[in-house]
């Protein structure tokens, strides 16, 4: 579920996106990416944070980010570069992060 996760956030995602591609339920969703977010390796996209590293000019959800000034509330989950490393060796399981998970 994890390397699933990391590999459906190469691109920004919201969680409700995320609950149809995965077939999980939001709130497991929220909960699974609050861990991985206290773990360093997602964070939402638009905190004006490391998460949002390759900046606005390459987001795909730029015109929708609050830190842009959107009046959205969007919710939209990003990897972070700790995160997209461990999706592309697929070594989350490796980690002490995998120890707090929720399983579904």
């Amino acid at each position: 579920m994890t390397s699933k996760l990391l590999r459906e956030l190469a691109r920004p995602s919201k969680v409700s996106e995320l609950a149809g591609r995965l077939g999980e339920e939001a709130d497991f969703l929220r909960s699974f990416l609050t861990v991985l977010e206290s773990s360093g390796y997602v964070g939402r996209a638009y905190d004006r944070s490391p998460t949002c590293s390759s900046g606005c000019g390459g987001c795909a959800v730029a015109n929708l980010c609050p830190a842009r000034g959107s009046q959205t509330d969007l919710e939209v989950w990003r990897l972070t570069e700790k995160g997209r490393k461990a999706a592309e060796r697929d070594d989350l399981r490796h980690t002490g992060a995998v120890k707090q998970l929720p399983t579904s």
